[in-house]
């Protein structure tokens, strides 16, 4: 219990203050545009501390998840530095981003035999970038909040259809991330596209490398994670819903994304509880 109790506070708490201390002290536009870099160093710490510096070496699918994240961050510090208002090169790098962390996903292929065994996957898991990258995207165009719940949510699904599957590292390492995030929220600026593109990359690009390590430890999982998948469509819906006026909308916005977003995230842990007992029974 306490080791449990551990391992959510720790990437909490340095998620919150290092979001804090960037906000702060990197000034007004600029902190907001890069205090999403909390999120990557809570999700790191988490890491080492579980694991150790060791597996940072291993290309295994979760031993790949960290790599993802520092990635993450290094590219969504280029486009805050030099593209930030530019929307195609912004969304160029993203896409290159997107296209190595695949790579890295599938083992680092060379050769046109390996690609081809790793390229139905691989398909797999770049539909599921699109999905993941283009909703937290285009969300963070409309609040800057939006992002961070979405993934929040999205992590917590993760983790329980990770747990219900018997994954249990990624489930750890899927509610790591979750708190993570929540570390960010209470930093979060009003001004719209903060915080960036860091939480887009490197929180949307370690959700897709946790759920590529969920498949590839369990292939049953695919549907579940189809259903996942649909968390980051959920601001669409949400934004269309009744908010009241501008202070009750304060509230109402973002209650009514989180519970839009949970009803296919505990579709999918449902599933997976599903799955897991047809197997078992």
């Amino acid at each position: 219990m306490i080791d449990m109790v551990l391992s959510l506070a720790l990437p909490l708490l340095v998620a919150l203050a290092v979001s804090g201390v960037v906000r702060l002290s990197a000034g007004t536009e600029r902190g907001a545009r890069l205090m999403g870099v909390g999120l990557g160093v809570g999700f790191l710490g988490w890491w080492l501390w579980a694991n150790g510096v060791e597996p940072l070496g291993r290309l295994t699918p979760l031993g790949t998840a960290p790599l993802v994240t520092l990635a993450g961050l290094a590219a969504g510090a280029a486009v805050n530095a030099w593209a930030a208002a530019r929307r195609t090169a912004a969304w160029a790098v993203a896409a290159v981003f997107a296209v190595l962390s695949l790579w890295a996903l599938a083992g680092l292929p060379v050769s046109m035999q390996a690609l081809a065994a790793a390229a139905l996957p691989a398909a797999g898991l770049a539909l599921l970038f699109a999905v993941v990258l283009g909703g937290l995207g285009t969300a963070r165009e409309r609040a800057p909040w939006a992002p961070a719940l979405l993934l929040a949510v999205a992590c917590a699904g993760l983790g329980a259809t990770a747990s219900a599957l018997g994954a249990g590292g990624v489930s750890a390492a899927a509610l790591a991330l979750a708190v993570a995030v929540l570390g960010v929220l209470p930093w979060l600026p009003a001004a719209p596209g903060a915080p960036g593109w860091i939480v887009t990359l490197s929180g949307g690009g370690t959700f897709v490398a946790l759920a590529a390590a969920l498949l590839a430890e369990t292939p049953g999982a695919a549907g579940a994670l189809a259903v996942l998948a649909l968390v980051f469509l959920a601001e669409p819906t949400a934004a269309r819903l009744p908010a009241g006026g501008p202070r009750t909308a304060l509230l109402a916005r973002p209650g009514w994304l989180v519970l839009v977003a949970a009803l296919p995230a505990g579709l999918a842990g449902l599933l997976a509880q599903v799955a897991a007992k047809m197997v078992s029974g």
